[in-house]
């Protein structure tokens, strides 16, 4: 769809103008903004409003690009028409009262809906606050009687109003120049922006703000036209924290909910993940700056001890990894210092007599810029928020800038990085080094900069999402002999919403189907359910089998922790032991299950000590199988230390997923660890998952247990939960 009528129009109609409301306020922002296009006041009660002439209406204002519409709710489907008519091409729509709100909304959103598209009108909103374009000038806005100081290259797109008028309303030089409020895009999508920005080459940076994706596919298609052009996406995903409402069946629907899984998808098509507005805007600021590493280092300059033990720390809770100084560098700081520098990063400069010695940095800089390793140098935490208040502060951010300018004509890029610093902000951008605000935020920023910059070099273009590519396939891809139909029988009753629970000789047998390693067994289903009972023969008889030292465990399909429970017993040596510890599961399943459910006795071999990794997979009904990797154990909801991926996965992404997750962070700390054994299971894991779409609706595999020198990685407990219907009934 084009959208020049909207984001650039020649002529704007106001229709409910006055001058009190906000129908006068987007008057005034257009008039304040100095938009200079014509415009056009549609209100028959005025014969002007501050000076624009006023019409009857829409009709009689002859041609107009956009409108914004500031009328009753009820009336905007035949305002709307009324548009259509006068050949009117894009319109705001500011009052909210529509899906949002209630069954009587859903309806009037749905012909508002209809009526733009009936007239081919490209609307925006409803609910929505409008759009600031900085580059025409143009504050079609409620309330925006200014816009931004500078030409960014950032867009910002979002569904919150308000919270894209925090942005806007810093009135930072670097901050984004197009500001568009999508509301209830009960037309116009956040995809459809996003797709639209891509090819403008005025835009080098889009920044989103994210409550809910509209039409997957779509956005999914946008996003990876993004990735292809190498053009950033950043995105502030709010409602985070509300968990998903959906029942929760095993591990993995605690560690998962509705926002984890929209978050998957985001970064999943290379979105860059930001936590709030601080970090969104230096996030933008950076990467429109043209600041680049090439792949090469970080390096971060201080004034003291202190300063620079607090950047060290502020990186290595963001995952900022910093450079390793050359020795041949470290002997030239350590000249410059007068110390015996060993390679410390961040780099302590020191103070000079005076206090911050520009002359110092500059040294430091040149010298920096020099080794070949380095590509970035942030000088953290000098310069003041008003130079002319502070005695030789104005001379010395003028010598730093032209210093910091020298070195970045130089190849290496520089960044300056204080608190607060809005006067030195401005000087940074005439100086053309940027000056970014906020310790943490500015060490994210440069973060998410690597990021990118690793994204680009491994050109990481993620496949369509599951509904595109269920289409394309043409057909299920399962493995031979695994029927679907019949996989949904082989369950037992296990949760609310018609969800049950897979029976464990099915789960082993679709195990082997696609390679997964589950620790060797043996299920057993006991003839006599009462302890103290006969009806272990065969326990005993599948046990010689497999073989002792061993584990028992007896399911529950209504019980996720079989250890709380007591229905896991390790370290059986002996037949008396077997028996004696199946007497006792038998007791504490009775006392948990009501209902006389079958009880199934798995026996496994004893597996070693290792890293205890979680990895579970809940379907979403909007973007599909989402697999969480983590550290595991019955702790792991308590912890919530997982990373999440959207699935499929290709070995690539399952070696990055693993090593961007905590788990992946411990491994690094055990070389001799089965790391290729870990990464084959979760890729068939992946497969598994995908192929099951359809009817599964959440998996845990808690724990696979990795072992050392190359002794694998093995699944030791694995829950599969089926949502089709058709499971057997308990007897």
């Amino acid at each position: 769809m084009d959208l020049h009528r909207l984001l650039n129009p020649a002529r704007v109609g106001v229709i409910g103008a006055s001058e009190h409301g906000p129908g006068g306020s987007v008057v005034r922002a257009l008039l304040g903004s100095g938009y200079p296009g014509e415009i056009v006041a549609v209100n028959p009660k005025y014969s002007d409003v501050f000076g624009v002439p006023c019409v009857e209406s829409i009709e009689a204002a002859g041609p107009v690009d956009c409108v914004f519409v500031m009328i009753a709710r009820h009336r905007t489907p035949g305002v709307l028409n009324e548009c259509g008519r006068a050949g009117v091409g894009a319109a705001v729509v500011f009052a909210g009262g529509f899906g949002e709100s209630s069954n009587d909304g859903r309806q009037l959103e749905a012909e508002l809906a209809a009526a733009a598209r009936q007239s081919g009108i490209a609307l925006l909103g409803p609910n929505s606050m409008g759009v600031v374009n900085a580059a025409v000038p143009m504050g079609l806005w409620v309330g925006a009687e200014y816009i931004p100081p500078g030409l960014s290259g950032a867009a910002l797109v979002g569904q919150s109003g308000g919270m894209i008028d925090a942005v806007r309303t810093l009135g930072k030089p670097t901050g984004p120049q197009l500001f568009i409020d999508t509301g209830n895009e009960a037309i116009l999508t956040t995809a459809d922006f996003v797709d639209f920005l891509v090819d403008d080459p005025a835009v080098s940076a889009i920044g989103l703000i994210v409550e809910a994706v509209a039409d997957v596919d779509r956005m999914a298609a946008a996003l990876r036209k993004a990735q292809h052009r190498q053009k950033p996406v950043v995105g502030l995903q709010v409602g985070r924290s509300e968990r998903g409402s959906a029942a929760i069946f095993g591990h993995t629907g605690a560690l998962v909910s509705d926002a984890d899984a929209l978050r998957a998808f985001l970064a999943s098509h290379g979105v860059l993940d930001v936590r709030d507005i601080d970090e969104l805007t230096e996030t933008l600021s950076l990467l429109v700056s043209g600041i680049e590493t090439r792949g090469r280092g970080v390096v971060l300059v201080g004034t003291s001890g202190g300063k620079t033990a607090h950047y060290a720390d502020l990186c290595e809770e963001s995952g900022l990894e910093l450079a390793e100084i050359s020795p041949q560098t470290c002997r030239e700081l350590a000249e410059i210092f007068d110390t015996d520098y060993t390679g410390a990063n961040p780099i302590d400069m020191g103070l000079g007599p005076e206090g911050v010695d520009a002359d110092k940095t500059r040294r430091v800089l040149e010298t920096l810029v020099a080794d070949e390793t380095v590509g970035l140098v942030g000088v953290c935490g000098d310069l003041p928020v008003d130079p002319d208040r502070f005695v030789g502060a104005a001379n010395y951010v003028d010598r730093a800038m032209r210093a910091a300018e020298a070195v970045a004509d130089a190849g290496t890029s520089v960044v300056f990085i204080d608190t607060r610093p809005a006067r030195s902000a401005s000087q940074g951008r005439s100086w053309r080094v940027p000056v970014l605000e906020g310790s943490a935020t500015s060490v994210k920023a440069i973060r998410h900069l690597l990021d990118f910059e690793k994204a680009c070099r491994a050109q990481t273009v993620i496949g369509p999402t599951p509904a595109v590519a269920a289409a394309e396939a043409g057909g299920d891809g399962l493995p031979a002999g695994l029927d679907l139909e019949l996989l949904c029988q082989q369950t037992w009753d296990g949760g609310a919403d018609g969800v049950r629970l897979m029976r464990s000789d099915a789960v082993s047998d679709l195990l082997r189907r696609y390679g997964v390693d589950e620790v060797p067994g043996a299920t057993v289903q006991l003839s006599d359910t009462a302890p103290g009972g006969d009806g272990l023969g065969p326990a005993v008889a599948a046990a010689n089998e497999v073989g002792y030292p061993l584990a028992a465990k007896l399911h529950c399909p209504v019980h996720v922790h079989k250890s709380r429970a007591g229905l896991l017993k390790l370290d059986i040596r002996s037949t008396p032991d077997l028996l004696s510890a199946a007497d006792q599961m038998r007791r504490a399943h009775l006392s948990i299950c009501s209902d006389p459910h079958p009880q199934v006795l798995h026996l496994q071999s004893m597996v070693d000590v290792g890293l205890e990794v979680i990895a579970g997979v809940k379907v979403d009904p909007q973007f599909g199988p989402v697999l969480a990797v983590g550290i595991g154990g019955v702790a792991v909801e308590a912890l919530q230390q997982v990373s999440r991926a959207l699935l499929p996965l290709t070995a690539g992404q399952v070696a990055a997923l693993v090593e961007s997750s905590p788990v992946g962070r411990v491994l690094a700390t055990m070389p001799q660890a089965d790391h290729e054994a870990l990464h084959r299971n979760l890729l068939a894991v992946s497969a598994l998952a995908w192929d099951l779409r359809s009817v599964l609706a959440e998996a845990d595999f808690n724990p696979i247990t990795v072992l050392a020198d190359g002794r694998g990685a093995w699944c030791v407990d694995v829950r599969v939960f089926i949502a089709a219907p058709g499971g057997a009934q308990c007897p």
